[in-house]
């Protein structure tokens, strides 16, 4: 895992998995898939030091939501998106209270796909 790089949990667990062997797990680590609006998801939980250690990664829930049907310009793919990433971010907010939303990238590059109407 050291010689490469990533900023997402979900590519960063493949790596390990790809060191280790497929048939190999992790303790500390769950790995979901699944669809959210017609878009797949990946949560990676990270629950444990050693696991947070092996992926280079602060325990947490990380959610990668992949909204290619955006690119795609698929029937009502924006309203779909905005809906997935509501739910997927609803789980994760405090039911009172503030909550920081931080935009990334700029009106010319968003890694996002979404862009600066995120926030």
């Amino acid at each position: 895992m050291a010689q490469r790089r990533t900023d997402l949990a979900v590519e960063a667990h493949q790596l390990w998995r790809e060191g280790a062997g497929d048939a190999s797990s992790l303790p500390g680590v769950r790995a979901e898939e699944g669809e959210r609006e017609g878009f797949p998801v990946t949560t990676v939980t990270i629950s444990g030091e050693e696991a947070a250690r092996a992926l280079g990664k602060p325990r947490g829930t990380y959610v990668t939501l992949e909204l290619d049907g955006l690119l795609r310009r698929e029937e009502n793919a924006f309203h779909r998106a905005v809906a997935a990433v509501a739910g997927a971010l609803r789980p994760l907010l405090p039911e009172t209270g503030p909550a920081l939303v931080i935009g990334l990238g700029n009106r010319a590059v968003t890694p996002d796909l979404i862009g600066p109407l995120a926030v």
